[in-house]
């Protein structure tokens, strides 16, 4: 039997159950199964809302995951000083450019040429 058959007689054994059981609630209970039926409904709504909002938290960590894997990749492919694998990552989650403070960090203290010209591309300003 395939998987989709087997999910499908799950399904219908699962239906039969169910309307097995809300007819025996029904005959016993009355009409305190209707104030059930409407807080079981209740219930599904706010997991189905949860549902979404972790659906779109996974959308939106795949989204950095991708970039994070762009860079790293960049990073293999021209190494550690080329501003052209700078991340992007930082900018997606804190609106900081680390990639220029990392590049600044990496270079020694006394170029204060490679410094300025680091402080001026930051501050978006053309020499």
């Amino acid at each position: 039997m395939s998987t989709s058959n087997k999910i499908s007689q799950k399904v219908g054994d699962l239906t039969k159950e169910r309307d097995r059981a809300s007819a025996k609630a029904q005959k016993s209970w009355g009409s305190k199964t209707n104030e059930m039926v409407r807080i079981i409904k209740e219930q599904a709504l706010k997991c189905e809302e949860e549902r979404h909002w972790l659906m779109s938290k996974l959308v939106k960590l795949t989204s950095i995951n991708q970039v994070l894997e762009r860079e790293v990749e960049a990073e293999v492919k021209y190494g550690p000083y080329s501003i052209s694998c700078m991340p992007l990552r930082c900018n997606l989650m804190t609106g900081v450019d680390c990639g220029w403070w990392r590049l600044q960090q990496q270079l020694t203290q006394k170029d204060e040429r490679v410094k300025i010209l680091i402080l001026c591309l930051q501050q978006g300003i053309g020499l």
